[in-house]
């Protein structure tokens, strides 16, 4: 459980000290949007009607949360799968007689 816990809080993280922090620029959620991809596509017109915040903070997270998970989940199966039994290889014996 606890593997599936460091991008979304970092993620959430990033969110909170882009609202905190004050911004020169015209969209300080620039950042979030970019490590939000594809998701952002979605989440830019909600951001107009709900806070910027709400939207990147839980949905955006919530996003990671299922991207760490599924990462988890296969990075299980791959160590859990078996590998392929080896085949003898022809070459020279060790330890016998040399010629």
């Amino acid at each position: 459980m606890l593997a599936s816990l460091p991008l979304p809080v970092m993620h959430l993280a990033l969110c909170v000290v882009t609202q905190l922090v004050r911004h020169t620029e015209t969209w300080p959620w620039l950042l979030p949007y970019a490590v939000d991809l594809p998701l952002s596509l979605v989440l830019v017109p909600l951001s107009d009607r709900i806070p910027p915040l709400v939207v990147f903070g839980v949905l955006g997270t919530a996003w990671w949360y299922v991207i760490n998970r599924v990462a988890v989940a296969v990075a299980v199966r791959v160590a859990e799968r078996k590998p392929p039994p080896r085949r003898p290889t022809a070459g020279p014996r060790r330890g016998g007689p040399t010629s």
